[in-house]
C-alpha cells in the first residue's frame, strides 16, 4: 500500500478581490487507497526532454474521498495533478470505488 496524500489549493483573493489560487495544504490522507503506475512516455520536440509520468489511484467504496480534479496527490513522495475527475470503478456491473488519474509532466 503506498502513503497518498491530497492536497488542496487555498484561495486568495487580489487586490481586485478576485479568487485566485493561494498555496497548497494538507486536504486529506487516503490510508487504503493503492496506486498503480504506467509506463512513462518521453514526447520528442526539439530542444525539449520531457517525461510524462501517469498513474491511478484505487479507492474502495467504503472510504469514498472528498477529492476533485482541482487537487494534487503526492504518492510516495511524488506529486502528481490529479487527471480529470474522479470515475467510478466497476467490477462485473458492480460498483467497487473510484479511480482517481493523475500526471506528472517534467521538462
Amino acid at each position: 500500500m503506498s502513503t497518498i496524500t491530497v492536497e488542496r489549493s487555498t484561495t486568495v483573493h487580489d487586490e481586485y478581490a478576485d479568487p485566485r489560487p493561494g498555496r497548497w495544504a494538507h486536504h486529506l490522507d487516503l490510508v487504503a487507497a493503492k496506486y498503480a503506475p504506467s509506463n512513462p512516455t518521453e514526447p520528442i520536440a526539439l530542444g525539449r526532454a520531457q517525461v510524462i509520468e501517469k498513474g491511478e489511484i484505487f479507492q474502495r467504496r467504503d472510504d469514498i474521498p472528498d477529492i476533485t480534479e482541482a487537487d494534487r496527490v503526492t504518492v510516495n513522495g511524488v506529486t502528481y495533478d490529479i487527471n480529470g475527475r474522479p470515475r467510478a470503478w466497476t467490477k462485473n456491473g458492480t460498483f467497487v470505488g473510484i479511480v482517481i488519474a493523475v500526471i506528472r509532466t517534467e521538462g
